[in-house]
């Protein structure tokens, strides 16, 4: 990993805008995600949050501000896979799996690819990084011979296999029935709580309450504000965030 985590900044998100044709997406959105810590982005759907987590992982430009990535800047590291890579992983809503690999192969590729990494190696690696993720049993299955929630565990793997310094999930349980919901947070949960830095995208509000270091809430394009858990559960200083978490807390509660 690139840095060791003893607090500091792993993300500056600064007056980033980012447009479709006339949609304005983002609107100069300021953020900063922290060396080691969990922040959970809630807010309703259209809000931006995705469009801000692919902008911050390099998979959208944007039209003015800023983004670093332990401080080096997101746009010269467009250019440069292996080097963005070790800096963030992505996990997103659709796990994204090649059909045609078994999971070991899933998550032994990008070591081999990027990392340059003998085969072997790179399976030992995929193995023991399966089993870290609970799957140690399923590393000869096809995504097609898994479930919903153990292709997202895969999927979480693969991304750790590039031994990236700060993960990216993008609404990660959202594709997947209720009752797989929870052996991905649990995951989740435990690489949280051995110290790897974490940008979830969410609407999993119990998830976000325990397990996160900061919440930001964002609505219509922008960071509407930001805090505690406890800050922004039990006591939102914004009407907007209190509609949303009444509204929000009640469907899935």
């Amino acid at each position: 990993m690139l840095d060791d985590r003893d607090g500091g900044s792993a993300i500056d998100v600064r007056g980033v805008t980012k447009r479709f044709g006339a949609l304005c997406v983002l609107n100069r959105v300021s953020c900063r995600f922290e060396k080691g810590r969990t922040t959970v982005v809630i807010g309703p759907s259209g809000s931006g949050k995705s469009t801000l987590a692919r902008c911050i992982c390099g998979l959208e430009t944007y039209d003015a501000g800023s983004i670093t990535l332990f401080g080096e800047d997101v746009a010269s590291l467009r250019s440069r896979p292996r080097a963005m890579s070790r800096r963030t992983g992505m996990i997103f809503q659709h796990f994204n799996l090649w059909p045609h690999m078994t999971a070991l192969e899933n998550v032994a590729f990008a070591p081999r690819r990027c990392l340059k990494m003998d085969e072997g190696q790179a399976k030992e690696l995929a193995s023991n990084l399966l089993e870290r993720v609970g799957l140690e049993n399923k590393a000869r299955n096809k995504p097609g011979q898994l479930s919903g929630g153990e292709q997202q565990r895969v999927a979480i793997a693969r991304a750790l296999a590039l031994s990236p310094s700060h993960l990216v999930f993008d609404e990660p349980t959202s594709a997947l029935d209720p009752e797989l919901v929870g052996e991905v947070l649990a995951v989740m949960s435990d690489l949280s709580k051995n110290g790897m830095g974490m940008l979830v995208i969410t609407h999993e509000m119990q998830f976000a309450r325990e397990v996160s270091d900061k919440v930001v809430f964002m609505a219509e394009g922008s960071v509407q504000e930001e805090g505690s858990p406890e800050e922004i559960f039990e006591a939102p200083s914004l009407k907007r965030t209190r509609m949303f978490l009444r509204r929000t807390m009640r469907r899935h509660y």
